[in-house]
């Protein structure tokens, strides 16, 4: 099974790769991926433990590219709730940390990729 998204805390599955979840799930879908994001962002949520610093998940996702982190990793798992910002009201502060939300806890529970 496949992560595809989430939709008022049910986990969206699908076993094919799908390119329009419309299709696939109806109305329903409140973000989806594509399997390649999916899976980028899985590995983010597997390494996300307590409270990490930018640079600290970076390090852990073996990721030398900051850019690439920000735009392939925490962008996606930001928009679609799965990780929240300690700092909320200052994104750029320098003591930002990032932690998982109920539904980035309940992905990674599930060990869904």
């Amino acid at each position: 099974m496949r992560f595809c998204g989430w939709w008022r805390g049910e986990l969206l599955l699908q076993n094919e790769p799908c390119l329009n979840f419309t299709q696939c799930f109806g109305n329903k879908v409140l973000w989806a991926f594509t399997p390649e994001a999916a899976s980028e962002i899985y590995r983010l949520l597997e390494v996300l433990e307590g409270e990490m610093n930018p640079r600290e998940i970076q390090e852990q996702l073996g990721l030398k590219a900051e850019k690439n982190f920000r735009l392939l990793y925490l962008r996606p798992a930001l928009d679609a709730g799965l990780i929240e910002m300690t700092l909320p009201g200052k994104p750029r502060s320098p003591k930002q940390c990032y932690r998982l939300t109920l539904a980035g806890q309940t992905v990674k529970k599930r060990g869904v990729r």
